[in-house]
């Protein structure tokens, strides 16, 4: 089965990161911006991908939301779902971090077809490295931390498998 997949977000790294899982699974994935729905939701993984799907008008091709977060513990699990708040206003991320201490890195896919909507959520435990966010590093914060790096890999796996369940309606 393949057809068309919007990805609710405006972030075309987002679109290149998600879009690369449903490319081999054999679907097109498309940007479809929700706006600020994600803004106006209650804080948690959950809320904000359904937020992010919700702000996708329903008609059209199924809708994959994502959303993501750090809790690390050396700040008692924090900041969790508010992570890109706390990163917006963290000037220096290195000072609140204590290198060798845990990271999970929480992964939350939403899907909707139709009336349908299901939420995927799964996380790696990382350590935060000794040689934390080189000076002239560009990545995602993300790719800094030691550890596994794949379930958002088994999460869009299972978003694939259901999208593969559907119908040629369903991408009409």
């Amino acid at each position: 089965m393949s057809g068309d997949v919007r990805i609710a977000t405006g972030n075309a790294g987002k679109v290149a990161l998600l879009g690369g899982y449903l490319t081999a699974a054999g679907f097109q994935p498309r940007m479809a911006d929700p706006g600020d729905a994600e803004d106006r939701a209650e804080t948690g993984y959950r809320p904000a991908v359904l937020a992010k799907l919700a702000g996708v008008p329903e008609a059209g091709p199924p809708v994959v939301a994502h959303d993501s977060g750090f809790e690390f513990a050396c700040l008692g699990g924090e900041p969790g779902p508010r992570t890109k708040a706390w990163l917006a206003s963290t000037d220096d991320v290195r000072r609140e971090l204590v290198p060798g201490t845990g990271v999970r890195v929480v992964h939350c896919v939403g899907l909707r077809f139709g009336s349908q909507t299901l939420t995927f959520l799964d996380h790696d435990d990382r350590i935060v490295p000794e040689q934390f966010l080189p000076e002239d590093s560009d990545l995602p914060l993300t790719n800094c931390f030691v550890g596994p790096r794949d379930s958002l890999a088994r999460l869009m796996g299972r978003v694939a498998a259901r999208l593969a369940e559907r119908t040629t309606a369903d991408f009409e």
